[in-house]
């Protein structure tokens, strides 16, 4: 699996103070991304790492800020876009085997 640095958003679940102690903690760059749409309230229900670099994301789901955050990170031919009704039924809730 791929680490992005991200995986430590906040919004609906978590507060953006715990964010530093996890940074310190681990010595790690991470990057903070905000997640907008409470249907949406959690991580893993709108983006997933995958193989290779490869990313499967709701792109909706999160603020300007993120969006512009993941895309600048991960090239266009590796971001696998999940529309809303796909993220609604947890598309993005799923772990990569294999290719």
């Amino acid at each position: 699996m791929v680490d992005f640095g991200f995986g430590r958003v906040f919004g609906f679940r978590t507060e953006i103070e715990a964010h530093e102690k996890i940074r310190d903690f681990f010595d790690a760059d991470l990057v903070s991304i905000r997640l907008t749409d409470e249907r949406f309230y959690h991580l893993d229900t709108c983006f997933c790492s995958l193989e290779d670099g490869f990313l499967m994301y709701h792109p909706p789901a999160f603020n300007y800020d993120s969006r512009m955050a993941i895309e600048r990170r991960i090239p266009p031919h590796k971001r696998i876009v999940v529309d809303t009704a796909d993220a609604g039924n947890f598309a993005c809730n799923a772990i990569n085997i294999g290719d």
